[in-house]
């Protein structure tokens, strides 16, 4: 087959390695490394891909490394997608995960001897490999994938969400619409999961434009190192989790950032009256709120917060309003038939446009409850339903109003409860269990199971949730009860039962 015309932000990424390489790419656990150090590894990388197989896509283990990085680049310069996997996640859920994507090829930083390797799949250590020409930019017929990203799945299995190229370019397009100059002296805070698609965006939007990444040291406490690095690194982009945010709020009589331009705040929805308690913090820096599922690749909507979106209508119920469509994203709030309804009625956010995926890896079903066609502006529209609750407010402006279903955001992932119960079902003596979701008095979420009685032993239950889910989906609360309460149609009253969990959570 003959090779294909690369995609514009593969051009930038590309031409950005070559013509930064004085310039630091990347601060790394406090080591400090060039666009020409980068430039290299990915070259040496790439040359190396030629051991993995036909498939479109390549695991990556993630590594908070130069390598980890280079890695995905060298994968997208190859013609192939990367799939992340975490090595601190049971090494059952990503042999799953492989399995379903077809990997048999897994890169690793080979800086972490006890760095997880999967039985049956290829590994090749990228540290060392470094070559001084950059590899080509002509796509292989391998796949149009960018990245392939698995999310919590409702069956207890990790479900896939394939982001193409074409998808990845619309991206990067909508994003540079916003309406901000960004720079390439920008100093971009990366504090993601390299397993959460935010982080795409906090490492290749920066790189792509020279700027600088520095990236959170693991081992400490996340929320004092964000602190440290957005004091001492004079971090000028900031995206941070409103979770986050919460847990430095004790401290904003002490932070001052004259030099942040920009703080994003994502991947949960954001209380106004916190995003103003920080603002003092960073005086110079628009707070941008941006909202998105992976389906819909990363970001979609935004909205810059003004310290009179209270009194001027962009807030419910305290929440600070995501805003409107960005260039390359159309939105409506529908019923259930997928209709659009009049601004201020209620119903769900649905989204369309060429940032959507073409469906979930795998599992036809899913993607016929998730997307629908409808005839929009004039022409038949994919659309995919959100499951997000939602109104137009009077500007035109999308507030949300939480899930329609039964999913939870949870350190900005996320989670679907019943993966939760699924897994602890499966434990020995467990009967019948619910998970649910809880905020502490400083609007930290956390999660909470509630189990019947039965010869199950709280320790024990916890470590067989570890050893089967990533731990931010491990609930930091076991609550054992004699027995749920039941509705009339002697289903679990989870209504009542989280006024039960409430109160045993108050109890000191």
């Amino acid at each position: 087959m003959d090779s294909i015309a690369p995609h514009p932000f593969l051009r930038q990424l590309h031409e950005s390695l070559g013509q930064n390489a004085e310039r630091e790419a990347f601060l790394i656990a406090g080591r400090r490394h060039s666009y020409a150090e980068l430039a290299k590894a990915v070259g040496g990388i790439w040359r190396s891909l030629s051991q993995a197989g036909p498939g479109p896509w390549v695991g990556i283990l993630a590594e908070n490394q130069l390598e980890t990085y280079a890695s995905q680049l060298a994968v997208l310069f190859s013609g192939r997608g990367f799939v992340m996997l975490h090595p601190a996640h049971p090494q059952e859920r990503n042999l799953d995960i492989a399995r379903q994507a077809g990997i048999d090829l897994l890169l690793l930083s080979g800086h972490d001897p006890a760095a997880q390797r999967l039985p049956g799949i290829a590994s090749l250590e990228t540290r060392g490999l470094r070559h001084d020409a950059l590899p080509g930019l002509d796509e292989n017929p391998h796949g149009a994938g960018a990245y392939l990203l698995f999310t919590s799945g409702s069956t207890g299995k990790p479900k896939g969400v394939p982001i193409t190229r074409d998808n990845l370019q619309a991206f990067f397009v909508s994003f540079f619409d916003i309406d901000f100059p960004f720079r390439p002296d920008d100093h971009w805070l990366q504090m993601f999961e390299l397993t959460f698609d935010v982080s795409v965006a906090t490492a290749l939007l920066p790189l792509s434009l020279g700027a600088r990444v520095l990236t959170v040291p693991s081992g400490g406490v996340k929320f004092m190192e964000v602190y440290r690095l957005l004091e001492e690194e004079g971090v000028t982009i900031a995206t941070l989790v409103p979770s986050l945010l919460a847990h430095l709020r004790p401290y904003f009589d002490d932070i001052r950032l004259p030099g942040l331009r920009l703080c994003v705040v994502t991947a949960e929805a954001s209380t106004h009256q916190l995003l103003e308690q920080w603002r003092p913090c960073a005086p110079q820096a628009p707070i941008l709120n941006l909202y998105g599922p992976t389906e819909a690749t990363i970001w979609c909507l935004a909205h810059f917060c003004l310290p009179d979106d209270e009194r001027s209508g962009k807030t419910y119920n305290g929440m600070a309003s995501i805003g409107k469509p960005m260039s390359q994203v159309q939105a409506l709030v529908a019923d259930a038939d997928g209709n659009a309804l009049p601004e201020g009625q209620k119903g769900e956010l649905c989204v369309a446009g060429p940032q959507l995926t073409p469906g979930y890896l795998g599992l036809p079903e899913r993607d016929a409850a998730a997307f629908f066609w409808r005839e929009h502006r004039g022409r038949p529209t994919r659309f995919y339903r959100t499951g997000d609750l939602a109104f137009v407010g009077p500007d035109g402006d999308i507030l949300c109003g939480g899930r329609l279903d039964n999913q939870v955001q949870v350190q900005g992932f996320r989670v679907e409860l019943h993966e939760i119960e699924h897994a602890a079902a499966q434990a020995p003596g467990v009967a019948n269990c619910v998970a649910m979701a809880f905020k502490t008095p400083e609007g930290i979420d956390f999660l909470a199971l509630a189990v019947e009685a039965g010869p199950w032993g709280k320790d024990e239950l916890h470590q067989w949730l570890k050893a089967k889910l990533p731990p931010y989906m491990v609930p930091e609360k076991i609550v054992g009860l004699e027995k749920f309460p039941l509705n009339p149609s002697e289903k679990v009253d989870r209504k009542a039962l989280r006024l039960i969990l409430a109160q045993t959570l108050e109890r000191p």
